[in-house]
This record gives C-alpha cells, structure tokens and sequence, in this order.
C-alpha cells in the first residue's frame, strides 16, 4: 500500500509503510542496485525480503528513485549524497527518518507484554522509579524505544543499554519527549527524543544535540 504516515519538519521527514503487498509487488518502481541484490538474497525469510523491499520504497518516495544505501562495519546505513538515514521495522510496517542536517535515529514498536520480563536488562533504577503502573508496558516501549535510537544514530550494538545510555525520566504520554545522554564513551553526548503514537504503533526518533 501507499504510505501509512509520512511526517514532515524542518530538519527531518519520516515516512512509515505499512507492509501488506507481495515481494513481486514491493519490487515495483525500485531500483535494484548490485548490493541490494546481494543483501536480498541473504535474507532467507520472506518477512525480512518484504522489510528490505519497503524500505527501498520509503527510499523511493522521499527521493524520487531509491539510492543504492552502503552500510558501515557495524551495519549503520548511510548514502553517499549528504543526507542522514536510519531504518526501522516491525511486524509488517516499515520506516526510514532522513535529514540533511542532523545524526537521526528512529524505532517502531509493537506493544507486547514481554517488555516487562527483559525491562531488568535495559532500565536503570532512576527509569524505573518513573514508570506510571496503569501504562506500564506503554511505558517500557517507549524507554526501549528510545534506547534503540540512541543505538542508531551511535551505530554502535556493543552499548549496554542499562549502563551507557541513560534516558531522562518522563512521564507517560502517548505523544512525548525526553532527552538522553551516552556515557563511558569519551566525552558525554545528548540527545533530543520524540515519541508518538500511531496506532498500532509506538513511534520513536531522536537526535543528536550539536
């Protein structure tokens, strides 16, 4: 289908697509470049091809053509041209933020009530004193969320997610925001981070201050 969300500011656009063609479908008006083919043939499962696919649509739809995307040694995209990506997906929806200014980040999330079991792994104790009990797995999402994007824009999977990313606390509200610092890598950075609800979506994004 068309695009589910597109959502557009000064320095960044997001655009979300819900995945409901076929792989032939998601095919359609892209262009395949030789790494596409490459990494789309790695991927054995027919959810991940249909991810793959339409994020290359989302791609299409900003740029005019989707541009071959390179990814760096810890699997961060990026292009060529002076623009910043980061990618995003779950369960059958898509979404890529683009900026030609700032180091962006973006997570989609399903609510799931497995949040509460793993929240020990990824919150620390001042989160944890924050979180509203009625909304909490709400809550937890958006947490996670936000650590997620931090992840991104860093494009660094070793950052312990209890220990080195550290979220302002908040309360809950369906649309949000907080901000975030990294520590224990060199001098400290912060973050600015939006959340919003799109059924049934939690959405989030960040940023990296200057």
């Amino acid at each position: 289908m068309p695009l589910a969300h597109q959502i557009n500011k000064i320095d960044f656009s997001i655009l979300i697509w819900q995945i409901d063609e076929t792989e032939e479908q998601l095919k359609k008006n892209i262009i395949l470049h030789s790494s596409d083919s490459t990494k789309l043939n790695q991927l054995k499962h027919s959810n991940k091809r249909r991810e793959f696919l339409a994020l290359r649509q989302c791609l299409r739809s900003y740029f005019g053509n989707n541009p071959e995307v390179f990814y760096s040694p810890e699997g961060k995209p990026y292009l060529k041209q002076n623009t910043k990506i980061s990618f995003t997906h779950t369960h059958d929806f898509a979404a890529i933020i683009v900026s030609r200014k700032l180091e962006i980040g973006i997570d989609l999330e399903i609510l799931r009530d497995s949040m509460k079991r793993v929240a020990p792994k990824f919150m620390n104790e001042s989160e944890f004193k924050s979180l509203e009990k009625e909304r909490e797995v709400e809550h937890l999402t958006q947490y996670w969320g936000a650590k997620e994007v931090i992840v991104k824009i860093e494009g660094n999977r070793r950052l312990d997610f209890k220990k080195d990313i550290v979220i302002s606390p908040f309360l809950y509200q369906p649309d949000q925001k907080t901000k975030a610092c990294l520590l224990n890598h060199g001098q400290p950075k912060t973050y600015e981070l939006r959340f919003s609800y799109l059924e049934p979506l939690t959405l989030t994004y960040g940023w990296l201050e200057e």
